[in-house]
């Protein structure tokens, strides 16, 4: 009697569920990606400038450095992510997931800056890439 129960009760169960989907890709936006390259310092070097009248939504950001480097991301002189040293051929990716880690101003403009760190005698060769997209 038990396992009738038990069983009725999964068979219930299972109609009332409803199916399974996942999410259909957005086309709300489109994905842009900037990246640079540098074998020496950079200050507030542009790395994405939105259109005229756009704000930019940034999603994420990589960067990559041969010897240890410090790295700022920037809008206006304003850390949009912390700074933070790369290690020797490291590698940082920073990001938040499907949520956007930082929403900028109209005609804003996302620079980096990089300095040297530790005793290294050569600048390294240090890449940066951001992606996101504008509104």
């Amino acid at each position: 009697m038990t396992r009738r129960w038990i069983g009725g009760l999964a068979l219930v169960g299972l109609l009332v569920a409803g199916p399974a989907f996942a999410d259909r890709p957005t086309t709300y936006y489109t994905t842009q990606t900037k990246s640079a390259t540098s074998t020496s310092a950079q200050t507030d070097a542009t790395l994405w400038t939105p259109a005229s009248g756009k704000a930019f939504v940034l999603q994420g950001c990589f960067v990559a450095a041969e010897t240890p480097v410090r790295v700022e991301f920037e809008v206006s002189d304003v850390d949009v992510i912390p700074p933070f040293v790369m290690d020797s051929y490291g590698t940082a990716l920073i990001g938040g997931g499907e949520n956007p880690i930082y929403t900028s101003a109209v005609n804003a403009v996302l620079t980096y800056t990089t300095v040297i760190s530790g005793l290294s005698a050569t600048y390294p060769n240090t890449s940066v890439m951001c992606w996101g997209f504008e509104l």
